[in-house]
């Protein structure tokens, strides 16, 4: 099976179409960017700020918070920053990265469940008080560590429907959460919600409405047990159409719309999300070249300056397999079946598949759109291979680094 040459629909590349327009530099990845040496990944400041305003729309009652962990460049944080978007951390980077900033530390909160004991306590001398927790173990980390905080357990849903579920790994059962909850404030610390996360990349409506159900159930437990829900983090999971249709935004919060106060039993219950993807994965478009090719076997092969270890690991099965758009430079030279490699010693670095594209030689630049998330932030240097630069463009220049 082949992939055929990518349609672009310059719709989901950027949200504020015109003035993604005003930038020649987004708008065509190749002339305009004919200076810069591959690979480099292409970030749209403009399309971070228009997919912000599009999530609000949809989410108008839920609180945006983003996730470090997709795509930390200080340019986007700084961007996410001033339009008073919060931040999820999950290390002593990121925490650092944040406060850098000048981010309060009340717009800031840890829900990964798994923290070492000097990160509970950097958390802790930073004045951020929002931390989560699955286990006895970690609220007594937490208690030990960070005594002022407020614990928010991590409730596992079921991850049908996602690229990458996170289920077994994270979370708390109902049962659990309730005894959680009370051993939480035996050790002196004070339960202030839940958080869940249906997985990433998660492409089923039904997937959303169970995990929605699961919410309530464990807020009437809690209810029912005296204990009061403050907080309930829906996490992230928000998909972005790659290749394949997914639920866009507006369908998706038709379901989380539902999810306001009353439906946890708290008048005063705060209702946060904390999307990485659907923020910057169509704001990026990673930029590589054609450094060989080779014909083994009856297959053409073409290899590139970035690969599965430089910023196409989530091609990967292990990352759930997905597929983005993909445009050549060299758009009129006639069609020809390839696979396309990256450019270690590696044979597992490979995209899957066969691509029909127009003919590659050495030089050529093939770009992949939708590439904001999860491509700078897994690459790696092996072999030595620096991982991609990114160039962030602006409403009026581009910054490198």
């Amino acid at each position: 099976m082949t992939n055929p040459p990518a349609t672009i629909d310059r719709d989901h590349l950027c949200v504020d179409e015109q003035r993604c327009e005003r930038e020649a530099v987004w708008d065509d990845p190749f002339a305009a960017n004919r200076d810069q040496e591959t690979p480099f990944l292409l970030v749209s400041l403009p399309a971070v700020q228009g997919n912000v305003e599009a999530i609000r729309a949809a989410f108008p009652d839920v609180e945006v918070w983003y996730a470090l962990k997709c795509n930390s460049d200080p340019r986007i944080a700084a961007t996410l920053a001033r339009l008073g978007v919060g931040f999820e951390v999950a290390s002593p980077h990121e925490l650092r990265l944040v406060l850098s900033l000048g981010v309060a530390a009340d717009r800031i909160m840890c829900l990964h469940p798994i923290k070492a004991p000097a990160f509970v306590r950097q958390l802790h001398e930073a004045g951020v008080t929002r931390l989560a927790a699955d286990s006895r173990e970690e609220v007594e980390k937490i208690a030990r560590f960070a005594p002022r905080s407020q614990i928010v357990v991590r409730v596992e849903v079921d991850g049908q429907g996602s690229r990458i579920p996170m289920n077994g790994k994270f979370g708390c059962s109902p049962e659990d959460t309730v005894e959680l909850f009370r051993f939480a404030r035996q050790r002196g610390v004070r339960p202030a919600g839940i958080t869940i996360h249906v997985g990433s990349q998660c492409e089923s409506l039904c997937t959303w409405a169970a995990a929605l159900r699961t919410c309530e159930a464990v807020c009437e437990r809690l209810a029912e047990d005296g204990s009061s829900v403050e907080i309930v983090s829906l996490g992230g999971g928000f998909p972005v159409r790659y290749t394949a249709e997914v639920p866009d935004l507006n369908s998706i919060g038709e379901v989380v719309r539902l999810a306001s106060p009353h439906r946890f039993g708290a008048v005063g219950c705060r209702v946060t999300m904390e999307p990485g993807r659907a923020i910057v994965a169509t704001a990026g478009t990673l930029v590589t070249s054609v450094v060989g090719t080779a014909t083994r076997g009856g297959v053409r092969w073409v290899y590139l300056d970035a690969g599965i270890h430089h910023g196409l690991f989530e091609w990967s099965p292990a990352k759930g397999g997905l597929t983005m758009p993909i445009t050549v430079e060299a758009e009129d030279r006639p069609l020809q079946t390839c696979r396309l490699a990256g450019p270690t010693c590696d044979s597992y670095d490979a995209l899957p598949g066969l691509f029909d594209l127009p003919e590659l030689r050495a030089g050529d630049r093939i770009a992949f759109h939708h590439a904001g998330a999860y491509t700078t932030s897994i690459a790696s240097r092996f072999n030595g291979f620096d991982p991609p630069r990114t160039v962030v463009v602006g409403i009026e220049r581009a910054d490198c680094a």
